[in-house]
């Protein structure tokens, strides 16, 4: 038998005996030989044939753009592979200049709906005079609480009269606004004006008022409505104390609206022409 390189030969019965450490057993018949010496490598083969040029991707589809066989282009979700040269060539409609190598995916379900923010009036609190208006979040951003540090003015002029006492700043006395249908949104005691309701039209009530009376004069070309507005930034409602003004009158509104200490208040004018034109107007807030 053959074993380990070298053959031998059985001298006795045997079962499991390793011919190379039983000699009892086996006798060496030829002895396996050593490792030869390497030859010498062989001459260097013919060079191969050039493989098929690969694809060149070359991003987004462009009509401006001309193309070769073999570029790759992404277009319209999915991905498509040039056959021939072309120019303005849409793949997807080109069958004879284009073939789809990955088509894009159908769209997903759509997810559940998010849950809605909410935002709401924390504290409102009086700054230094001359010092900036403030708001802060003291909620979370799905839980809005908006907190207002408002500065103080500047302290006014005494009064002659009983017109302007008590009033919380806002005294019985006519503004003038030049109003147009440019703007929605004015203030009761500045000239102030906006096309959306942002702060600059706002007037801080700090003590609190009761509104008794809104007049209002006016020299627009159309009738004109305007409307007292209360509550605090970002959350104005219109008050019932409104009323209509025809070109060159007047009218007056009456009532019993209680602005909240803190609160803020401003005047909404609906119906104004496209020219901007005199409108006066005045608030009793007691």
């Amino acid at each position: 038998m053959s074993y380990g390189g070298g053959s031998y030969i059985a001298l006795a019965a045997s079962a499991g005996r390793q011919p190379d450490i039983s000699p009892s057993y086996w006798a060496v018949l030829a002895q396996g030989g050593t490792a030869g010496t390497p030859g010498a490598a062989g001459a260097q083969g013919p060079q191969g044939p050039q493989g098929p040029a690969g694809v060149s991707y070359k991003g987004t589809w462009s009509a401006s753009t001309g193309y070769l066989a073999k570029d790759a282009v992404f277009y319209g979700g999915s991905t498509y592979l040039a056959l021939a040269t072309s120019l303005g060539a849409q793949p997807d409609v080109t069958p004879a200049a284009w073939a789809m190598l990955a088509q894009a995916g159908s769209t997903g379900a759509t997810g559940p709906a998010g849950a809605a923010a909410t935002v709401s009036i924390g504290t409102v609190t009086t700054g230094a005079a001359g010092t900036q208006a403030t708001v802060t979040n003291s909620g979370t951003p799905a839980a809005v609480v908006l907190n207002f540090t408002i500065p103080q003015g500047a302290p006014g002029a005494s009064g002659g009269g009983g017109g302007g006492a008590g009033t919380s700043g806002i005294p019985f006395a006519s503004m003038y606004h030049a109003v147009s249908f440019n703007s929605v949104y004015y203030s009761v005691n500045n000239t102030n004006s906006s096309a959306t309701e942002t702060e600059q039209v706002l007037t801080w009530v700090p003590t609190g008022c009761t509104a008794t009376s809104l007049a209002v004069y006016s020299q627009q070309s159309n009738t004109i409505t305007v409307t007292l507005r209360t509550g605090t930034p970002g959350a104005m409602t219109n008050s019932a104390l409104s009323c209509a003004a025809p070109s060159g009158a007047t009218c007056t509104a009456t009532g019993s609206i209680s602005v909240a200490a803190g609160g803020f208040v401003d005047l909404i004018i609906s119906g104004a022409s496209g020219t901007a034109a005199g409108v006066w107007t005045a608030l009793a807030c007691n």
